[in-house]
């Protein structure tokens, strides 16, 4: 999965990280992670220019350039670059992530073993994704968001179930929005949200609390000193 996610900084992420095999419910939800599963998820729903409607029959491809019929996806960070000034595009959005306990404790700690030396912890993460289309002409900008929110909407308990998220839902779709200074860019968005959670453990080597063990009668000093 990571090994799509167009990452300019190869110090980061090695070729070798990205190429291993992880499962989606073992990654942490980190920006990148959420880039990617968004990426690879509406390039599969535009990979096949059967499951389009037949007002928006584009699909994906690495090479937009080579096919008239084919649309860019990719992620908005790279929005000025110059490889992503295909039209029509969907340049995928991560909104801002939330954090919150499920247990009282700030940190999220739910347990602790203080002869282990280790302690448990759990909470919840919220976000919002965002797609945004960008098309040769307003018409086709709209036609694009309303093939994505059919999609992503309709889908809704598959992508849920499939990205192991709590909950996943559209939020809306804005039909028609000004991108830059200039009227003559439009673009149509839809906004879904989910949620998640998440568990971790940390074990500390040392110090760890001694074990004692007392007898019938025996004080602690007594302990101590056998």
């Amino acid at each position: 999965m990571l090994d799509k996610v167009p990452l300019e900084d190869t110090a980061i992420h090695t070729k070798a990280d990205a190429s291993r095999t992880c499962l989606i419910y073992e990654q942490r939800r980190s920006p990148i992670v959420l880039y990617g599963m968004f990426i690879e998820l509406t390039r599969t729903i535009y990979s096949d220019v059967n499951n389009l409607p037949l007002n928006f029959k584009r699909v994906w491809a690495e090479k937009p350039e080579d096919n008239k019929t084919q649309v860019w996806i990719d992620a908005n960070y790279i929005w000025n670059d110059a490889q992503v000034q295909f039209r029509p595009a969907i340049l995928i959005g991560v909104g801002g992530l939330g954090y919150r306990s499920t247990a009282g404790h700030p940190n999220g700690r739910v347990a602790m073993d203080m002869e282990q030396g280790e302690e448990w912890f759990s909470r919840t993460g919220s976000g919002t994704v965002t797609w945004t289309h960008i098309g040769r002409t307003r018409g086709e900008s709209l036609a694009a968001a309303e093939t994505t929110f059919d999609y992503v909407d309709g889908l809704s308990p598959i992508i849920r179930k499939d990205l192991c998220f709590d909950t996943f839902f559209t939020q809306s779709i804005q039909p028609l929005v000004v991108l830059t200074e200039s009227r003559e860019r439009f673009g149509s968005i839809v906004t879904a949200a989910y949620t998640w959670r998440e568990t971790w453990s940390i074990k500390s080597e040392s110090p760890k609390l001694k074990r004692i063990v007392f007898n019938a009668g025996q004080g602690l000093f007594d302990v101590l000193n056998s």
